[in-house]
């Protein structure tokens, strides 16, 4: 199915402003509460629901946290109108496909949701809350045959089970489904409770199994944190490194600035931005190479050429400290290695392509 957009206004603002004004609409027969009622069936259209519920007091409106009574929903250009029941909820049916634009009324405010794209089958399911002058779509479910699309907050997820609840809509996550926020690939467990998510699947009764996960909002802070590299294991794209005690997890979505995932080993330094996991590890989303070297800035360094004799060589591959001919040599992650890292040895002759720096360290560019 064609992706949609939920409805015109943004939802991750998620709360849009109520002007103050009078709709009006058709009445309605009363229901049996001796409010406004449902419409009744009709042979085409879609079919509208939901409930409307409030965090505060408002005048005229019942309810605080809970179910509001008496708010009245419309859609705009037709006379088809209806009032929440002691419960909150309400249903329009037989709404003419295309843009929809509903109306909520309560007390002497008046706010409007648009839903664009409307299909004649379509049975749609909102979640709205009414807070003073203010309106939040919580939650929205479209459903047109199989295929199903739903956006809200997430309120609960069992990541051992693979499901999560948005709104009152349970969704089964199969393993292999693609979860993106933005550039960025995420795992399941990067969903936590207050993320706002798009949904698109299929539907299964009141369930929905999905196909992909839009994260609109992760709940994750953003962070930026810089060090030498331990611990490496996995192989690339996917991963893994450490920080001091902190994980680091980059995947095929990660950016890599001036060095690539390959280049990742130990004492390589790094800087990395992401976001950081529920568990403490951080999703990296930039790997940053630092191909300054302990400081020292190669790129403001004076070109030279020279060879010798490795003594006092330490340091794992790449970053390796040696001397030459009196001369201290530093190696990184952006050094080319014609003699191949692992071998080099004190006593063995090398050749050295590099830069001097104002300490009088060299950082090589080329060992051969």
């Amino acid at each position: 199915m064609t992706a949609r957009p939920l409805h015109t206004l943004s939802l991750l603002a998620a709360v849009l402003a109520v002007t103050v004004g009078c709709g009006g609409s058709s009445p309605v027969a009363p229901g049996p509460d001796g409010g406004e009622g449902t419409p009744g069936p009709s042979a085409g259209g879609a079919t509208i629901s939901g409930t409307v519920s409030g965090l505060a007091a408002a005048a005229g409106l019942s309810g605080l946290g809970a179910g509001l009574s008496g708010v009245k929903v419309s859609v705009e250009g037709t006379d088809l109108s209806a009032s929440t029941n002691g419960t909150g909820a309400f249903a329009l049916r037989g709404v003419p496909p295309g843009l929809v634009r509903l109306r909520f009324e309560g007390a002497s405010a008046a706010g409007v949701v648009d839903l664009p794209d409307v299909a004649s089958s379509e049975s749609i399911t909102m979640a709205v809350v009414l807070n003073g002058s203010q309106i939040e779509v919580e939650s929205e479910a479209r459903v047109n045959g199989s295929q199903a699309q739903l956006e809200g907050k997430i309120v609960s997820v069992n990541y051992a089970a693979r499901s999560l609840v948005v709104g009152t809509t349970t969704v089964s996550v199969p393993e292999g489904v693609e979860i993106t926020n933005g550039y960025r690939l995420l795992e399941l467990t990067d969903l936590i409770v207050g993320a706002r998510i798009h949904v698109k699947g299929t539907s299964s009764g009141s369930a929905i199994t999905a196909t992909r996960i839009l994260a609109q909002q992760t709940g994750l802070d953003k962070v930026t944190l810089s060090g030498a590299v331990t611990d490496v294991a996995g192989t690339c794209p996917d991963v893994s490194f450490k920080f001091g005690s902190t994980t680091i997890a980059v995947n095929r979505s990660t950016l890599f600035v001036q060095g690539s995932c390959a280049l990742i080993q130990s004492q390589v330094a790094l800087e990395v931005k992401g976001l950081r996991r529920p568990d403490g590890s951080v999703l990296a989303t930039q790997v940053k190479f630092n191909k300054k070297g302990d400081g020292d800035d190669d790129d403001e360094g004076v070109p030279v050429q020279f060879s010798g004799v490795i003594s006092g060589l330490s340091g794992p591959c790449p970053a390796r400290k040696f001397l030459v001919g009196g001369r201290e040599v530093q190696t990184t992650g952006a050094t080319s290695f014609e003699t191949p890292c692992a071998t080099l040895a004190n006593g063995q002759t090398v050749a050295i392509t590099g830069k001097q720096t104002g300490s009088g360290k060299v950082i090589a560019h080329v060992v051969s």
